[in-house]
């Protein structure tokens, strides 16, 4: 069976880690709970410079697990 990752790498506008994070995981979401995707990529998309890796992997070595 195939081992899949997704990988997605941003650059952060310079110091906008803070508010990027409470974008990505908001503080006062309930455990278990999901917040609206769409909604959630817009906040976090106001604090990224440039995307330089976007895509879905097959995991061809796992090392050390």
């Amino acid at each position: 069976m195939a081992n899949w990752s997704v990988l997605t790498g941003r650059k952060l506008k310079p110091g906008s880690y803070d508010e990027w994070r409470k974008a990505w995981q908001p503080e006062d979401m309930p455990p278990g709970v999901s917040v609206a995707e769409e909604a959630r990529q817009a906040r976090m998309a106001l604090n990224i410079e440039s995307h330089f890796a976007n895509g879905l992997y097959e995991v061809v070595e796992v090392v050390g697990g």
